[in-house]
């Protein structure tokens, strides 16, 4: 967990969630905010926002000004089992409207770029340690070609924890 190290800070987020922050909770935030003139010096920071929204934001700015390999990663869903075509098809069709909340933290979409920096947001192996924040830098995208269509796509990325 990125915050194992700081029991303090640990606790204070445990509050957090739980509704029952104290005075020293909040002080130790209040210590961790960083002036707008301060906070592109540093770029390498965890940032934390209010919202999804805010995060979105962010990030889409981050990698847009970032001048390395990059590419779109589409998620390609599909039916397992037995089932009427119709029945497969509007399951499908209803998957892409799901938020990311409701997918496992799985988006529609993902927008690659070499050496960004991309952080879990759910637990998918505690003791390899990926856990929700670990961050880890994309090194390199491997691409291959989709059986159907022949298109060129990401199909392996590097990233190092």
């Amino acid at each position: 967990m990125r915050q194992k190290d700081d029991k303090t800070f640990t606790i204070a987020l445990s509050n957090i969630a739980k509704g029952t922050m104290t005075l020293d909770d909040i002080d130790l935030l209040k210590s961790q905010i960083v002036s707008n003139e301060n906070l592109e010096m540093m770029r390498d920071v965890i940032r934390i926002f209010r919202s999804n929204a805010e995060v979105d934001a962010y990030n889409t700015k981050i990698l847009a000004s970032l001048n390395t390999e990059g590419a779109i990663a589409n998620a390609y869903d599909f039916c397992v089992g037995d089932g009427l075509a119709s029945i497969r098809e509007k399951v499908l069709n209803s998957v892409k409207n799901l938020k990311t909340t409701e997918t496992y933290g799985l988006p529609l979409k993902i927008d690659l770029k070499v050496d960004a920096k991309y952080m879990m947001t759910v637990n998918i192996d505690i003791e390899d340690g990926l856990v929700n924040g670990a961050c880890g830098k994309l090194i390199m995208i491997d691409y291959g070609k989709l059986q159907k269509t022949n298109e060129t796509v990401p199909c392996r990325l590097w990233i190092k924890f």
